[in-house]
């Protein structure tokens, strides 16, 4: 396996670092965050017109062909910056839902990757966990078309959303068994409320509520019997977004933290001059390494459709969780007290890494799916 971009990729990882050099950081970061639609779309039409939005996807659907490597590249730009874009519910995790329902999704995937709309992924539910394969909302069949019935709560830039991708039960499925099943629903259907909220890393979501949401039969994604499969799909590479968005953020931490090393002076010298500390700073620089290493292997791995390519996804997501713990405590440690004011980016850099920890499972789970996929 190759760790090394191609040229493609590099000039893709360019680029897009160049834009949130240029446009995030700390206080446009936040003051976007605050705007009503929860980030900037101006910079999210940008996005567009440079074809981040389309590196992921097949060429048959007007992408790049990229894969999971193009997720990572354009996520860990996007978490360096703070960037409060909606690239990770947005064009990674509801593009690859439908990317895979084919015509079905079509237009809708078109449309989202020319910037035209927004579709995100309604996926958590109160009092669920992370056991996204079961949700409680229930999908009743209403005539030729559906009912739906439920909560989902913490919806990423659900405001400014013009439609969900919603996971639900079927309950009279084949057979009369449940179904998992997949729905696209429009943000200003009959039914549907939802009540905004400010996740803790500033980014902005929403709890959805549905009730008695009629939907014709178009609005099913699945076939009936492809729905764990759509969404398994799209959940490894959101996780694998979602990992590079800690790595981004970690690398910049640890960066800052470096640079803080080299300047700041105690007893007369820099802090970096002293061997404990040289210590910290190493084994730093080790857990970043140590979670990009696993989390380029497991995009690639994804990218090339290999047999391991779940587990691996599952051990990168636990190392970015682990690298960031660590990456973030000590940042905010070796910066001292500065390091707990809102003056510097190190602690939105640390709640992002949390924040997203929380949205998609602690170690303990995925150590859990890692076990089932491998069989140990």
């Amino acid at each position: 396996m190759n760790f090394e971009f191609d040229e493609t990729e590099q000039m893709l990882a360019d680029s897009v670092t160049r834009f949130m050099q240029d446009t995030a950081g700390l206080e446009q970061a936040r003051a976007d965050a605050a705007l009503k639609e929860g980030f900037s779309p101006k910079a999210w039409q940008t996005c567009a017109e440079m074809g981040w939005l389309a590196a992921p996807f097949g060429e048959e659907v007007g992408g790049f062909g990229m894969g999971a490597v193009g997720s990572m590249i354009v996520a860990e730009a996007m978490g360096a910056g703070l960037s409060p874009l909606p690239y990770l519910p947005a064009a990674i995790f509801a593009g690859r839902v439908l990317e895979g329902v084919g015509e079905r999704g079509a237009a809708l995937l078109e449309s989202q990757i020319a910037g035209e709309s927004l579709t995100v992924m309604a996926l958590h539910e109160e009092g669920r966990g992370y056991n996204f394969t079961a949700p409680s909302t229930k999908a009743i069949k209403d005539g030729e078309g559906w009912c739906l019935e439920g909560r989902k709560s913490q919806v990423l830039n659900a405001a400014a959303a013009d439609g969900f991708i919603v996971t639900a039960i079927v309950e009279e499925g084949v057979d009369g068994k449940e179904e998992f099943a997949i729905f696209h629903v429009p943000a200003d259907a009959e039914g549907l409320s939802q009540r905004i909220i400010q996740l803790m890393d500033n980014r902005q979501a929403a709890h959805l509520e549905l009730s008695g949401v009629k939907l014709g039969a178009e609005s099913r994604l699945d076939d009936g019997s492809n729905g764990l499969a759509l969404f398994e799909t799209a959940y490894q590479e959101a996780l694998i977004a979602a990992a590079s968005e800690m790595l981004g953020a970690m690398q910049a931490a640890f960066d800052m933290t470096l640079d803080y090393a080299k300047t700041r002076k105690q007893f007369g010298q820099p802090l970096g001059k002293f061997q404990v500390l040289q210590h910290r700073l190493v084994d730093m620089s080790i857990k970043v390494e140590e979670a990009r290493s696993l989390v380029m292997a497991a995009a690639m791995a994804l990218r090339d459709g290999l047999d391991e390519a779940e587990s691996m996804v599952s051990a990168a997501w636990v190392q970015a969780i682990w690298s960031g713990r660590k990456v973030g405590e000590e940042s905010i440690q070796l910066h001292g007290g500065i390091g707990m004011t809102d003056e510097l980016a190190i602690g939105d850099y640390v709640k992002r890494i949390a924040v997203n920890e929380l949205l998609f499972g602690i170690p303990m789970v995925h150590i859990g799916r890692y076990n089932q996929q491998t069989g140990s």
